[in-house]
């Protein structure tokens, strides 16, 4: 809080007159000092503050700095009531709620690829929470990388291997764009409007814009701007979704946002065409032939390749790249594979193709271990 002297309120000498004119100075200084820090988070940085030196950015190029909290809070419906210890209270509805902050650096390196630098700060449950241990997470290269305290690399495995990594575009909410600022520092805000299909509306005297539109499920996006000389600054960040079990609402609350734009790095960017390597079929395309219904008489009409003389353990050399095992199920025999192999091999050239026999009714890991003999006995690798 800053403390305000009084002045006289009567001074007569010349002496006095000119202590007054000193007094209203000082006075006005610190109504403006007041001003400055209750507006402070509308206003524009007096200072741009650049990425750090090894953040991987070319300074030259277009970036910003910010702080980051990121927020999600929601709930989930389970299927029957749980006693949860730390609310102690038995519920079919499971709360949600995160709270992680961040130091953020973004743009582009010295070939223009995009770079984005989340340095965990402390924060309510820093200690308690994985980013604890984790010095910086930076995307760089299309790839994302975690270092820990001591800046050795911890690469994430994600569960499946086809989940992509995410953009840095896509995580500031401008995916496309030429600009990593173009979410973030808005020039015209009802053309930015305009282009993300949103309401947009106005408070505290048009310096704030409040932007809705709606995402691509259920629920909304929300953008909060503050007018910033002549720039529109994003303040937050929020998305909600619902299902019929859950809803959640992630939000990003950004600060002390500072940045460069490098206009003629951004239009080039912007005049790169955007296209896809291989174009979407059709919603109502049909199914491709070959994988298609067989037609009736499709066991007679190939070639006996699969023609097992018996239910035991059966092996084809078929001469493709590609080695394959078919396993039959409990209480039941390699001949269930006949049809199936046939019009399999009717579209796909396999290699070594093995079709064993098992003691259907024998315990498992006997099945298990004399598929496995089966296998190592063909010699064939990479079988799937």
């Amino acid at each position: 809080m800053l403390y305000m002297a009084p002045c006289p309120l009567a001074l007569a000498s010349v002496e006095s007159r000119r202590e007054k004119g000193r007094c209203r100075m000082q006075t006005l200084v610190r109504i403006a000092l007041i001003l400055f820090v209750v507006l402070c988070p509308i206003c524009p940085s007096v200072a741009q503050i650049a990425p750090s030196a090894d953040s991987g950015i070319n300074t030259a190029d277009t970036w910003v700095t910010a702080n980051l909290s990121l927020n999600l809070n929601g709930t989930v419906t389970l299927p029957s009531a749980f006693y949860n210890p730390q609310t102690q209270v038995t519920s079919a509805v499971l709360p949600i709620a995160s709270s992680t902050n961040f130091n953020m650096e973004a743009g582009y390196d010295a070939n223009g690829g995009l770079v984005l630098n989340l340095y965990p700060t402390s924060g309510a449950n820093a200690a308690t929470s994985d980013t604890s241990l984790i010095s910086v997470i930076r995307y760089a290269g299309g790839q994302m990388t975690m270092f820990d305290q001591s800046g050795n690399p911890i690469s994430p495995v994600l569960p499946n291997a086809s989940i992509p990594i995410p953009s840095p575009l896509a995580f500031l909410g401008s995916n496309p764009g030429s600009s990593i600022l173009t979410s973030l520092v808005v020039p015209n805000i009802q053309t930015h409007a305009n282009a993300v299909n949103a309401q947009i509306a106005y408070s505290g005297g048009n310096a704030i814009a409040t932007l809705t539109a709606p995402p691509a499920t259920s629920g909304n996006n929300v953008w909060s701007y503050a007018l910033s000389g002549s720039n529109w600054v994003a303040q937050s960040f929020s998305t909600t979704t619902s299902t019929a079990t859950s809803t959640a609402t992630r939000s990003m609350v950004f600060s002390n946002v500072n940045w460069s734009d490098n206009a003629i790095n951004d239009s080039a960017r912007a005049a790169i065409p955007v296209t896809l390597t291989t174009a979407p079929p059709p919603s109502s395309a049909p199914l491709p032939t070959s994988l298609g219904t067989p037609p009736a008489d499709a066991p007679n009409s190939l070639s006996a390749t699969v023609n097992p003389a018996s239910c035991g353990t059966n092996q084809y050399a078929l001469g493709g790249p590609q080695n394959v095992v078919m396993v039959h199920g409990l209480n039941s025999t390699g001949c269930a594979w006949t049809r199936m192999a046939n019009w399999l091999n009717q579209d796909f050239r396999f290699g070594t193709e093995l079709i064993p026999q098992l003691p259907a009714n024998a315990p498992l890991a006997t099945q298990g271990q004399d598929l496995a003999n089966d296998m190592l006995a063909t010699g064939a690798t990479g079988n799937i």
